[in-house]
């Protein structure tokens, strides 16, 4: 099953086989913004050798590309107090 996190590490891997190092480590930054200079060589130095990140990494990177939770609206019933001292 594809995730967030694979996707992204395709992503990375696509951009780390382009000529320099600039747009790897840019997207990689931009994409998990707390993660730290030397985490960030290491993640790239993983995928660019074609390994998995080591788990701690794979956990921030999931951490950082988990969607939102959905919002879901406040349902209101007919008997909720609130509702009664306001008049409605």
């Amino acid at each position: 099953m594809r995730t967030p996190v694979n996707d992204f590490h395709d992503e990375i891997r696509a951009l780390a086989e382009t000529p320099g190092r600039g747009p790897a480590p840019l997207a990689l930054r931009r994409r998990l913004p707390g993660l730290p200079l030397a985490d960030a060589d290491a993640h790239l130095a993983a995928l660019r050798a074609g390994r998995a990140p080591g788990a701690r990494l794979r956990a921030v990177a999931a951490k950082a590309l988990r969607p939102p939770a959905p919002c879901v609206p406040a349902i209101r019933r007919s008997g909720d107090p609130a509702i009664r001292r306001s008049g409605q």
